[in-house]
């Protein structure tokens, strides 16, 4: 019996992947729960763990994948109509939206969505903003008190949070090709 708790706890172990601490594990990284063999008590709680939805799920706000280098006729779609009328630039038409207690203001430069700034109370804590934008935990290449940069991480040239006093998201500025 302790042989076998050993070896649970080297696969366990080894399902992490290495991943630094405070960093999630990627599911991809993480052994399924049919490659362990264990006894009937850890298999029936692993099953119970396997089916609660993760904890920022309710959290989610926006994929941003879906947003970003579209056209401003389909943000016109998913996002509905510009909360005042659209501003051009100098780098192109600049628009203001409101859903789901999101705040958008998005710069279509050569035709699509490129420079995205997003408020929102939902916002949880600066570093789970990519989760909450459904992406991936990667390390910050930036790191102040004021402000976290992914730069060439997520798909985009950069993205930028600004972080307010008491660790909140101020808002979030995303540069999805231009600079």
């Amino acid at each position: 019996m302790r042989a076998l708790g050993l070896v649970a706890m080297v696969l366990a172990l080894g399902a992490c992947g290495g991943a630094e601490q405070g960093q999630p594990v990627a599911e991809a990284q993480a052994a399924p729960a049919s490659a362990v063999v264990a006894s009937a008590p850890v298999a029936a709680s692993e099953a119970v763990v396997a089916s609660e939805p993760k904890q920022y799920d309710s959290k989610m706000i926006v994929n941003i994948h879906n947003v970003a280098f579209q056209p401003k006729e389909v943000i016109d779609g998913m996002l509905g109509q510009p909360v005042a009328e659209c501003e051009k630039g100098k780098y192109g038409l600049k628009c203001q939206y409101d859903k789901d207690d999101v705040k958008y203001e998005i710069v279509f430069i050569k035709g699509k969505a490129d420079w995205i700034t997003l408020e929102s109370p939902r916002f949880g804590r600066p570093l789970d903003v990519p989760e909450q934008l459904y992406m991936q935990h990667e390390r910050s290449t930036s790191m102040t008190a004021q402000q976290i940069i992914w730069e060439g991480r997520y798909g985009f040239n950069s993205m930028m949070v600004a972080v307010a006093p008491g660790d909140k998201v101020d808002f979030v500025y995303i540069k999805a090709t231009t600079k």
